[in-house]
């Protein structure tokens, strides 16, 4: 029988949320799992703010006072949530409740306010702390901080497959692009539309592709988590921490994935799809910069933008003759690569060859996950730990 004896729940936990998985660890809750993750930043912020002590009203000791009493203040904060809680005054909280949650919201504004007599000061403080615990919950509640090196993982086993994806799409994405490079209209819309309107358009781009990747995330979830047999979820794990552990002698129970890990698993197959349509964008961009380069001369951007001079960032050197790099130039590419990458994200959405190529990996690092946490539960259920599915 495999109980959670046969395994370290930290190691299990710790490999769930380097996978950028954390909602998969059983019975994942606010107090005990996500806010005391946060406990680091959330002391540093509030030791940080006793600087809002320093006044253009104080100097010198008064200043020096109100931050000494401030500091003492966070100090007896700390050691009275803890008493409350029953734990050592100076502890390291290992759960975080409403109580931590209030002081770190209302502490650093209420030094402000003593030290100012301003009551705006506490309002605005305390929406500030506000808005920076709801960051600190979505970032730590959702694995984004190790979603980074995962995502980096992923750019660099997926080189390959894009190389062949870009290979295959490659021709439909010329006969689009190829039409818009060599068309006058766009340089003189490029020539002319200033760089924060431009960073508009690219957004409002980029959000229409997040949207289609959106609409794939659901259905490519149905089915990963299913097993035929605990065999299968051994082998699943068998690079996991509880690769040694006993197979359950309880038959195979199948556990629902809640909203909050459907979403967590949603947000691993979106970042692993935007990787996909980000690389190919930037193919597309690196190509027609360098064609660009080569192809385009000064003159014909003149000709074409009908502009009396263009701006230029660099000038390079090649064969007797000069390659400009300009802001014409820049921008076109940017936008090109911009439709282009919408249009792979649409073949994404529409192309079953594509979803089934090129999402194989990334389904089977779920599923691994997954049949790590279905052994992990069943575990702790058979330990007499509650289960969450």
């Amino acid at each position: 029988m495999s109980t959670t004896e046969d395994w370290n729940d930290v190691e299990v936990e710790r490999w769930l949320i380097h996978r950028a998985v954390p909602h998969l660890i059983p019975n994942y809750s606010a107090t005990e799992d996500i806010f005391t993750r946060t406990f680091p930043f959330l002391a540093t912020v509030m030791l940080g703010q006793l600087f809002l002590t320093f006044t253009p009203d104080s100097r010198g000791w008064r200043q020096a006072g109100w931050f000494a009493i401030g500091l003492a203040l966070f100090v007896a904060a700390l050691a009275g949530v803890n008493r409350l809680r029953g734990r050592s005054l100076f502890a390291v909280p290992d759960d975080i409740g409403i109580l931590e949650l209030a002081a770190f919201v209302a502490v650093p504004p209420l030094l402000r306010t003593i030290a100012t007599g301003n009551l705006g000061d506490f309002v605005t403080w305390a929406l500030v702390n506000l808005g920076l615990l709801g960051v600190a919950y979505v970032i730590t509640s959702y694995g984004l901080f190790p979603m980074v090196p995962w995502a980096l993982r992923q750019v660099v086993t997926q080189i390959s497959q894009i190389v062949d994806l870009f290979a295959k799409s490659l021709p439909l994405l010329l006969l689009f692009s190829a039409f818009l490079f060599v068309n006058a209209e766009i340089w003189q819309v490029a020539n002319d539309i200033p760089w924060a309107y431009f960073a508009i358009v690219i957004g409002f781009i980029v959000a229409i592709g997040c949207l289609f990747i959106s609409v794939t995330v659901r259905p490519a979830l149905d089915g990963l988590n299913d097993f035929s047999s605990w065999d299968e979820v051994n082998e699943l794990a068998s690079a996991s921490p509880v690769a040694n552990a006993p197979t359950p002698d309880t038959a195979l129970v199948k556990r629902p994935l809640d909203r909050g890990q459907r979403l967590n698993l949603g947000l691993l197959l979106f970042v692993a799809q935007g990787i996909q349509v980000l690389l190919v964008a930037l193919m597309v961009a690196g190509f027609y910069v360098l064609f660009g380069l080569l192809t385009v001369r000064e003159a014909t951007i003149l000709q074409w933008t009908t502009a009396d001079t263009v701006t230029s960032y660099a000038t390079i050197g090649l064969l007797g003759d000069e390659m400009v790099l300009s802001k014409p130039l820049v921008l076109v590419t940017g936008i090109i690569a911009a439709f282009s990458g919408l249009q792979f994200a649409v073949s994404v959405v529409t192309d079953e060859t594509y979803r089934r190529e090129f999402a194989e990996d990334i389904n089977r690092e779920i599923r691994e996950s997954l049949a790590v946490r279905c052994r992990y539960a069943a575990g702790k259920s058979m330990a007499g730990g509650a289960e969450s599915a």
